[in-house]
């Protein structure tokens, strides 16, 4: 995008930003905003007296050549049932929708029936005519929400997100009338509609970045963290003159916007270097280069659990080796970050470097690197029983949650979600 095609864009959609700001930004479920556009189409076409709508019935189809009525009954089903299944995509085109007539009066009917719809009919093609996507919402502006998400959606561009999980469920709710019926069907659409997801949570959250410190934080702090690290040296993200200084701050839409893909280039150079990759490729080429980012598009993490969730596989994922441990802590007295800090030093010290997760009650600690030999392993995982009891007392609890047994427990139970180790 650019000034530009944002420019265009707004003044396309009669989009007013002092309004938004005035009145909030509404938006309706895109069915609502199908109905709409397809109402206001048809009452252009009505008032235009070069558009008058021609009926689907005996009286269109008497004057035309008797060996073309079947395949112009044909044609005017097709134009009906292209404007209702592509009333939510102003871009949509269809090649060879129509065939050719060489009866003019046949053809005139075809026509008249199209334009009657909003659409454009050109030498066989399919696609919305400029008056539609020109026609400017009601005055409530009730649409224009969904006008804006209705174009990135339609835009295919690869999509950045932070701990997206709910966000997406919301993003859904919001602009769809019809509620899921199930967990896989929310996989599916949420994937139809953002088909290159990039999740910066569980990006950041990998073994690889642990040395960075405490990145399963906020997103301010992990972004702060990286910034430290990368800003000047390896990428540098700049702000635009339009940022003031009071927007620059945690849950501002724009700058957490700004945070989290500025996060994604950071974690994109970490990732590279941690693979090897040398510095002859730049800008997108580097994401299509990386290969734990391509691996874990559309893996998006979930709050206190120990899986992710795949929108692209009908199973979900472990993003952990199959032979190293995964514990569950139960604090005591301590709790919150001062316990997922000491407990990550704790088994780093007990050589098992961990991804430490705060689950507000308790805590999750993901090893990331294995003990070599199972015999120094399971010594390993019993010195760090004794020095969890030692250091916060005989109440707070440490479990081992045997992820490979419970993954089979899984498998075994009708109608779960499958899982699987994604190893990297």
């Amino acid at each position: 995008m650019s000034i530009e095609t944002v420019g265009e864009f707004l003044a396309t959609h009669n989009m007013d930003f002092n309004a938004w700001v005035r009145n909030s930004l509404l938006y309706a479920p895109r069915e609502a905003l199908s109905k709409s556009r397809l109402e206001r189409v048809r009452a252009s076409a009505a008032a235009s007296p070069k558009q008058t709508a021609t009926k689907f019935d005996q009286d269109a189809l008497a004057n035309i050549p008797r060996s073309d009525v079947g395949k112009v009954s044909s044609a005017l089903a097709a134009l009906e049932r292209f404007a209702e299944e592509n009333a939510h995509d102003l871009s949509a085109t269809k090649v060879k929708a129509i065939p050719f007539f060489s009866d003019p009066v046949s053809f005139q009917v075809v026509q008249n029936k199209a334009k009657s719809l909003g659409l454009k009919l050109q030498s066989g093609t399919l696609s919305w005519a400029s008056t539609t996507t020109t026609s400017k919402p009601s005055s409530t502006a009730t649409h224009q929400g969904t006008l804006l998400i209705e174009a990135m959606f339609n835009a295919g561009k690869p999509v950045v997100v932070h701990n997206s999980w709910s966000d997406l469920v919301f993003l859904y709710r919001a602009t769809h009338s019809t509620p899921l019926s199930s967990y896989a069907q929310f996989k599916s659409v949420v994937n139809k509609l953002f088909p290159t997801l990039y999740d910066t949570r569980t990006l950041s959250s990998l073994g690889a970045m642990q040395s960075i410190g405490n990145v399963r934080g906020p997103l301010d702090k992990t972004y702060e963290l990286f910034r430290k690290r990368h800003d000047g040296l390896t990428t540098r993200v700049t702000l635009s003159d339009g940022f003031a200084e009071g927007t620059q701050a945690p849950h501002n839409a724009a700058f957490d916007a700004y945070m989290t893909g500025s996060l994604f280039l950071f974690c994109r150079e970490e990732l590279l270097s941690a693979e090897g990759t040398t510095g002859t490729v730049s800008g997108s080429e580097k994401t299509q280069r990386c290969t734990t980012i391509q691996k874990l598009t559309s893996v998006i993490p979930v709050y206190a659990s120990i899986f992710s969730i795949s929108l692209k596989a009908s199973s979900d994922v472990l993003i952990q080796s199959a032979t190293s441990p995964v514990f569950c802590a139960i604090p005591d007295t301590i709790r919150g970050g001062a316990f997922t800090d000491r407990l990550g030093a704790m088994l780093a010290k007990a050589q098992l470097p961990a991804v430490v997760m705060n689950c507000g009650d308790s805590a999750l600690a993901f090893v990331t690197s294995e003990a070599k030999g199972t015999s120094k392993l399971q010594a390993n995982v019993d010195a760090v029983k004794r020095a969890f009891e030692a250091e916060f007392g005989s109440k707070a609890q440490l479990f081992d949650m045997d992820v490979a047994s419970y993954m089979k427990s899984v498998s075994a139970t009708p109608n779960s979600v499958p899982l699987q180790f994604l190893e990297l």
